[in-house]
């Protein structure tokens, strides 16, 4: 996927039709290309919350998108978590169709990115 490609995607997640949310970003390095295009896209919306994170690349885990969720989630502001990847796009109420589900009953919930 191209760099232009990566910005138009995370852009949709800056443009969500949702009260309150926040956007978490992480990679195993700091430097990362990705956390870099993420930087430049979040600049334009400094309205919406953004924590930008680094696992070091030094955690026992096998998968790197393991080590990042769980970095994540420890930081977390929210109880809800949607986790996604640069090539997702999304519409204005990506978050608010995620979300509702949660507002009628407890529990958990997972989809497939590309899918949902």
């Amino acid at each position: 996927m191209t760099n232009r490609a990566s910005k138009k995607h995370l852009t949709t997640f800056f443009q969500q039709d949702y009260p309150q949310y926040e956007i978490l970003f992480c990679a195993a390095d700091a430097q990362d290309a990705g956390l870099a295009t993420a930087r430049r896209v979040a600049a334009r919306y400094p309205h919406i919350p953004v924590k930008f994170l680094s696992t070091g690349g030094e955690l026992d885990y096998i998968n790197d998108k393991v080590a990042s969720m769980e970095a994540m989630e420890a930081v977390a502001a929210h109880d809800i978590l949607v986790i996604s990847d640069s090539d997702v796009r999304v519409t204005p109420d990506y978050l608010r169709a995620r979300g509702s589900a949660f507002r009628r009953q407890r529990g958990g919930a997972m989809c497939c990115p590309i899918v949902a």
